[in-house]
């Protein structure tokens, strides 16, 4: 069961040249989670393995990492149930003093875990920074197709409306040659009347009454003729 809010402490020091105020980093190998602290100034840190985001087991191995040092300890609430002290060294051979063990076993064991785990680490980011890509893509193709429908939907309407408008003035227009016509043959059916012989007025044409409306688009026609 975690322990999210128990102290927990992990402390130690640093010893490795220039090792005061570098960051000391601390992973919960069980559950890949991460917490940061800064060393003193006596080179020696001290960090709460409470404050990991989901806290701690009891088993759980944190490795603490600082100034190119790692090292490993296991939280262990039975026989240290006040803390574990882990000293980060790095060997004599790689500070310049002297030491029997050769170069490549210190790289190996000491610089191997380390580069996997930033290895893991920057691969991490970089799929986060591709998947934000990948999403920043989507957003925008999903914005390009909204104005294209915004877009198509303007033009429809656009068309609609200069349907509207044609066939307003279509039956602007029919009912105009309506008037004239109406006009024309009252015109000759008067014409008729005041001058025609009575053997032509069978071929009268019947009188058409205008409307009010009628008459006055008439005059508007006539002065626009003028």
């Amino acid at each position: 069961m975690p322990f999210p809010y128990v102290p927990y402490p992990i402390y130690g020091t640093i010893n490795i040249a220039s090792s005061a105020g570098v960051t000391v980093t601390a992973t919960n190998l069980s559950t890949s989670e991460q917490i940061t602290v800064t060393s003193e100034s006596d080179s020696t840190y001290t960090l709460d393995c409470a404050n990991f985001p989901s806290g701690y087991t009891d088993g759980d191995s944190i490795q603490i990492t600082a100034n190119g040092g790692t090292g490993t300890t296991t939280i262990d609430l039975t026989n240290y149930p006040q803390g574990r002290q882990l000293d980060i060294n790095l060997p004599s051979i790689l500070t310049g003093g002297s030491s029997s063990a050769p170069l490549s076993v210190y790289n190996s064991s000491m610089y191997d875990d380390y580069s996997e785990m930033e290895y893991y680490r920057k691969r991490r980011f970089k799929r986060r920074q591709r998947y934000l890509e990948m999403e920043i893509k989507r957003q925008e193709e999903l914005e390009l197709k909204r104005q294209e429908e915004l877009e198509l939907k303007r033009q429809e309407e656009l068309e609609l409306k200069r349907q509207e408008e044609l066939e307003l003035k279509r039956q602007e227009e029919l009912e105009r040659q309506n008037i004239i016509r109406k006009f024309y043959l009252n015109s000759r059916n008067l014409s008729n009347i005041k001058g025609e012989s009575s053997n032509n007025k069978n071929t009268y044409l019947e009188w058409t009454p205008l409307s009010i409306n009628e008459i006055n688009k008439i005059k508007q026609i006539i002065s626009k003729a003028k």
